[in-house]
């Protein structure tokens, strides 16, 4: 989190745990039906998205840990990122190959980026720019405008990633 008290962890035992690392206690402990694929704090520590390996997403208010949204989703949730200018906003890479662009409020999908030809392993959003970018199993890196909503370059070279 923002003051380096507490952390997040996510494991194969279907928990999210809430941990205050200066008293080296679990505070909080959120559980689903499946391992945790992958899991994100928002900036301003409000908002903690967390993808389980049964194709669910949720939303949960890190103060309390407590569950806001699910979402059944399509596919496996691999990677999620927060918009780091923006709480109310954060991305999702999936098994689809898709970018998720999804608000907080009600954890509606505003739109999906179609690019990558296998899944999405990894997203960064710079906090001084309005760019996302996707790495993904297809060894490419997606650069996206988040203003248009569009792709604007196609990194090659990797090999094996």
């Amino acid at each position: 989190n923002r003051n380096g008290t507490k952390i997040i962890s996510g494991s194969k035992d279907h928990t999210v745990r809430k941990w205050d690392i200066v008293n080296n206690v679990c505070e909080k402990v959120f559980t689903g039906k499946a391992p945790v694929v992958t899991l994100a704090l928002s900036k301003d520590d409000k908002y903690l998205a967390v993808s389980f390996g049964d194709r669910i997403l949720n939303l949960v208010q890190f103060s309390t840990m407590t569950p806001l949204y699910t979402l059944p989703v399509g596919s496996l949730i691999k990677t999620v990122t927060f918009d780091p200018n923006d709480s109310e906003v954060f991305y999702a890479g999936d098994y689809h190959n898709d970018v998720k662009i999804f608000a907080t409020e009600q954890l509606q999908i505003k739109r999906n980026l179609m690019g990558h030809n296998d899944l999405v392993t990894c997203l960064y959003k710079a906090s001084k720019s309005e760019s996302l970018f996707s790495g993904g199993a297809d060894h490419r890196i997606l650069l996206w405008s988040m203003k248009t909503r569009t792709l604007k370059l196609i990194l090659t070279g990797h090999h094996d990633t």
